[in-house]
């Protein structure tokens, strides 16, 4: 029994059965390289960015100690020098009005 292409219903039958899981194979084959690539990438992008976070943790840490070092070294009360600069501040803004 011949099809309107000509074909036997078994032929066609057997080339979309051997073609379709090579088919599926090679597009799996395909798609997990891909995503291998996308993971790769993201993996980069999130080294990158904590590389980043590290060394601006370390830089704000250094910042901390100076201004600790500062501190100790001049001996301020802090809360004196806040008061004198609250004051000089109300001194300025009084004398503008």
């Amino acid at each position: 029994m011949d099809t309107a292409l000509g074909i036997a219903p078994l032929a066609l039958v057997l080339a979309v059965g051997v073609a379709g899981p090579v088919l599926a194979w090679v597009a799996t084959g395909r798609y997990l390289r891909l995503r291998e690539k996308q993971i790769a990438l993201a993996a980069g992008a999130a080294a990158e960015k904590a590389a980043r976070y590290a060394a601006s943790g370390a830089a704000m840490e250094l910042r901390i100690r100076t201004l600790e070092r500062i501190v100790a070294e001049r001996g301020i009360d802090l809360a004196d020098e806040t008061e004198r600069l609250r004051a000089r501040r109300a001194r300025a803004r009084m004398r503008s009005h």
